[in-house]
């Protein structure tokens, strides 16, 4: 959080905000890269982190590099209301896992982001077919056409 409050620093208009978002939690287990190896890992590692504790193991990371961290969590609906969000022009969720949940708890009759881009991994194991399956249906039923990228998905 630290490093991402000094990337922003200079953008009065972006409100950062210390939290997870999780459908029916207000805290969790978060599994990340211990940072003191960090220097011994690739440095893409430093910026992935999972409530699944197994999650790590998809990117072949060793789990004594693996940590946890209690974060506080938010539901996706109670951020849009606590901090008075009434447009998303665009919804990136990357979330190593949890994608697809975060996108089952929109209420499109509320909020609807005009872009929602998100990581399937159909091909590591990240999002099963069933899953994929279901979430491509709820965005095609609210209006969203698909595309489908190597990873990732724009609707």
């Amino acid at each position: 959080f630290e490093a991402l409050k000094k990337n922003y620093k200079r953008y009065s208009n972006v409100r950062l905000c210390n939290l997870a978002i999780h459908n029916s939690k207000s805290e969790m287990d978060l599994y990340k890269v211990n940072p003191k190896f960090s220097k011994d890992l690739p440095k893409w590692t430093k910026g992935i982190a999972s409530f699944n504790k197994k999650h790590h193991e998809l990117s072949g990371i060793d789990s004594k590099f693996i940590i946890s961290e209690k974060v506080k969590c938010i539901s996706f609906d109670m951020l849009i209301e606590k901090y008075n969000i009434k447009h998303v022009d665009l919804l990136q969720i990357d979330t190593e896992g949890y994608d697809s949940e975060i996108i089952f708890s929109i209420d499109f009759s509320k909020i609807k982001p005009s872009i929602i881009h998100f990581e399937h991994g159909l091909r590591d194991g990240v999002m099963d077919k069933h899953t994929f399956l279901k979430v491509k249906s709820l965005l095609h039923a609210n209006g969203y056409g698909i595309i489908v990228e190597l990873y990732d998905v724009i609707a």
